[in-house]
């Protein structure tokens, strides 16, 4: 029962800070994450694609 509260608590911080992290992008826009050049977003849109395309394959 122990490990799995511990599993829990880890969980919990872990998507606390991933909604603040969204949170501060959504605030910034896109510019907090730095990418200012088109190799950096044609990354971003490959790594979307590829995400959407694994979700749909499973």
């Amino acid at each position: 029962m122990r490990k799995n509260n511990l599993s829990l608590v880890l969980f919990l911080i872990l998507l606390v800070i991933s909604l603040a992290a969204w949170a501060y992008q959504l605030q910034g826009g896109l510019i907090v994450t730095n990418m200012r050049n088109p190799f950096n977003w044609g990354l971003y849109i490959a790594t979307f694609a590829f995400f959407v395309g694994i979700a749909a394959g499973g």
